[in-house]
């Protein structure tokens, strides 16, 4: 795996990452169902991440 797609998997998973914590800290201050922001969450990181493992698996570039 080159730097670029290394850096790229790095930045999905930071980007999942940062968006749980902030779902998370969304259900602490509003008392919201927990389980409603993490789905949305997870949704949003494999609608990100599922396009960019395709390119990686098929040693594309991304544009």
């Amino acid at each position: 795996m080159g730097n670029g797609n290394a850096r790229l998997v790095l930045v999905i998973g930071g980007v999942g990452y940062v968006a749980l914590t902030f779902f998370d800290l969304m259900t602490q201050i509003f008392n919201v169902s927990f389980f409603s922001f993490s789905t949305l969450a997870v949704a949003l990181q494999v609608a990100v991440g599922l396009p960019v493992l395709a390119y990686l698996f098929m040693e594309a570039k991304l544009p």
